[in-house]
């Protein structure tokens, strides 16, 4: 299913494949050299995700590091991101401000092979190719960030976002 500009995107969309796949384990993947935006999008849902779903167990990845400015961003905000994610275990992966698979860098080829249907979330049309794979691909390409198109997802889910959890890096 997509879902573009002139469709209204839900986090109900996305809860619905969380729940079709009874999925445990959901993997949030950013880009290599993942930016502010990548990292703090996924945080952003994994939050409301939690809200939403509480026994559901979620990571951030980002195989091949984070840039320099979000280092920055990691010394005032608890956000744990593995740089070694566990794509194998994953029941859903959902990129974030990542419209194409090969922007996962060497985590491509698992992502690619892994059987979790994936859900994409981003503000960048996704790549013919990514559709292809995608079980959702809900984009705004008019929205400036990521980080806007979650915004969206906790109005509609009438939820303020927080801050929580201890800082960690891995």
């Amino acid at each position: 299913m997509m879902l573009s500009e002139n469709t209204k995107m839900t986090i109900a969309d996305i809860t619905k494949v969380l729940d079709e796949t009874h999925a445990n384990f959901v993997l949030l993947l950013c880009h290599h050299n993942s930016d502010p935006d990548a990292i703090c999008s996924a945080y952003a849902l994994q939050g409301l995700l939690k809200r939403l779903r509480p026994d559901l167990v979620m990571e951030i990845g980002a195989g091949e590091g984070i840039s320099k400015l979000s280092k920055l961003v990691l010394e005032n905000i608890s956000i744990t991101v593995n740089t070694n994610p566990n794509v194998e275990n994953a029941q859903v992966i959902i990129l974030l401000d990542t419209n194409t698979i090969q922007l996962l860098g060497k985590l491509a080829e698992k992502v690619e092979k892994s059987a979790a249907p994936i859900i994409v979330v981003d503000h960048h049309a996704a790549h013919p190719e990514t559709l292809q794979r995608a079980k959702l691909s809900i984009t705004k390409e008019n929205a400036p960030s990521a980080c806007e198109v979650v915004y969206e997802f906790f109005k509609q889910a009438n939820i303020k976002p927080s801050i929580t959890s201890p800082k960690r890096f891995s």
